[in-house]
């Protein structure tokens, strides 16, 4: 039996136990996330609420290029949202590589400081006047 982690207790853990569990998993102990898509970021939210987008954490979009997992976990989310019919945003897009790279794995919306910087109410209505 592997050691588990429930998926919401992830978000709380500190470096300490992550450590532990790196230490663990170098002896060859598998270590599971027990309770996946029931907690944190509930995957029954998206059949049971209503929404209609997804956004992939900045974290996922940043390691494009240098983690080939953040590339597979943003395909399978963009196709999970296509799937149910809905939008997939990829946050956080700074790279000229990075807009192809989300597109192309299902995201259909990339904002980010490629596009534009965060900016005020009025200078974004300055900004949609003048680039629309």
């Amino acid at each position: 039996m592997a050691p588990e982690i429930t998926e919401s207790s992830l978000p709380t853990l500190k470096p300490e136990p992550v450590a532990f569990l790196r230490t663990v998993q170098e002896l060859g102990v598998r270590v599971s996330i027990d309770d996946f898509g029931t907690g944190y970021s509930s995957m029954s939210s998206l059949r049971n609420r209503r929404f209609d987008k997804i956004q992939i954490d900045r974290s996922l979009i940043q390691a494009i290029g240098g983690d080939a997992k953040s590339v597979v976990i943003i395909k399978s989310v963009g196709d999970l949202s296509s799937s149910i019919g809905m939008t997939t945003t990829g946050e956080g897009v700074e790279t000229p590589a990075q807009p192809d790279s989300i597109t192309a794995n299902g995201c259909t919306q990339a904002p980010g400081s490629l596009f534009a910087a965060p900016m005020s109410k009025a200078a974004a209505r300055e900004f949609i006047l003048q680039n629309a």
